[in-house]
This record gives structure tokens, C-alpha cells and sequence, in this order.
């Protein structure tokens, strides 16, 4: 990534290096971050309450139905999800 990155010429303060450990406070830290550099910050917080929420719901039901979910596997398709719905 470092050697494409200086092969495009693309400023520095257009760079933004993210840590991609699927897991929810990282991703939030992670849309925290971006959304600094990016001035949105308030949509940040759409998106985590929205985040939130949906976790929240899905695992409740699963639970209820005696469903084991891996929380990294979760996490990618909610988050898979919300991006999604955030670009459509």
C-alpha cells in the first residue's frame, strides 16, 4: 500500500490510514476519525446510533432464539449493510 501510495502523488492531507480490525469500538473510533478529517461529524453520529441500533436488535433476536453469532461476523454485515444503505 505504502509503495502505491507514493506512486500516486496523492497529498498527504488527502490520506486517510484506517485500522480495519472488524470490531465494533474500533469502528467506531475508526468513522470518528474520518469523519474529523472530513468535517461530518455529525453524520458519524447518525450512523453510529443507526450502527448501534441494528447490533443491539440482531443479537437480541438471536439470542432469543438460542443462535450463537461470531461478533466479527456481525459486525462485517452490519457494517457491510449501513455502508450500503448510506451510498443507494
Amino acid at each position: 500500500m505504502k509503495k502505491m501510495l507514493e506512486a500516486s502523488n496523492i497529498s498527504q492531507e488527502k490520506i486517510i490510514q484506517v485500522a480495519t480490525t472488524n470490531t465494533y469500538q474500533n469502528l467506531v473510533e475508526q468513522t470518528q476519525m474520518i469523519t474529523e478529517k472530513m468535517g461530518t461529524q455529525n453524520k458519524q453520529k447518525e450512523w453510529e446510533k443507526e450502527f448501534t441500533k441494528t447490533i443491539d436488535i440482531i443479537s437480541k433476536k438471536a439470542k432469543e432464539k438460542g443462535v450463537l453469532l461470531c461478533p466479527h461476523l456481525l459486525i462485517n454485515i452490519i457494517f457491510v449493510f449501513l455502508l450500503y444503505s448510506r451510498l443507494s
